[in-house]
């Protein structure tokens, strides 16, 4: 019985280091598995990372390159506020000169005004002055008239008293 006993306490054993065996051989090829998914998932992240990194780079490049339009842009904008503001300089600077010349155009024309306005004055004194003239020679021209008529009656007047004298 003894030998019975042995031989199933073997087969115990046998099927105790059989169950371990295989528990152990299905634990390495978890461990394999694990081994192997990581080494997988390594990879993939290695993959990840790499394509993170690429996209970080290209990334990069395109922020320089907006912020070389962006330079740009504001390089632009300041040179165009730049014209502007020569631009606002000179207008003011012309308005300044049209408000001046308006001005010495006014105070010129204001002359004028004066001076037109003293030559009609002359011309109307020169009018009058020529209207008197005309009467003036009109009156003597009619004084002398009769001046001439009284001188040529008394001439005949004369003349007949020294008939009569005579």
């Amino acid at each position: 019985d003894m030998e019975s006993k042995m031989e199933s306490e073997l087969e115990q054993v046998a099927k105790e280091k059989s169950d371990m065996e295989s528990k152990m051989e299905s634990e390495l090829e978890q461990v394999a598995k694990e081994k192997s998914d990581m080494k997988s998932k390594s990879l993939v992240e290695s993959q990840q990372l790499e394509r993170t990194q690429v996209s970080l780079e290209e990334t990069e490049v395109k922020l320089n390159e907006t912020t070389k339009k962006f330079e740009s842009e504001r390089d632009s904008l300041e040179d165009e506020r730049l014209r502007r503001q020569e631009a606002e300089v000179k207008l003011n600077k012309t308005k300044e000169t049209n408000r001046d010349l308006t001005e010495k155009f006014e105070s010129e024309r204001d002359s004028l005004q004066l001076q037109i306005e003293e030559l009609e004055h002359v011309r109307s004194t020169v009018g009058a002055e020529q209207q008197l003239r005309e009467e003036t020679e009109s009156k003597l021209g009619q004084v002398s008239k009769e001046r001439n008529e009284m001188e040529r009656k008394y001439l005949l007047e004369s003349h007949q008293l020294q008939l009569k004298i005579d």
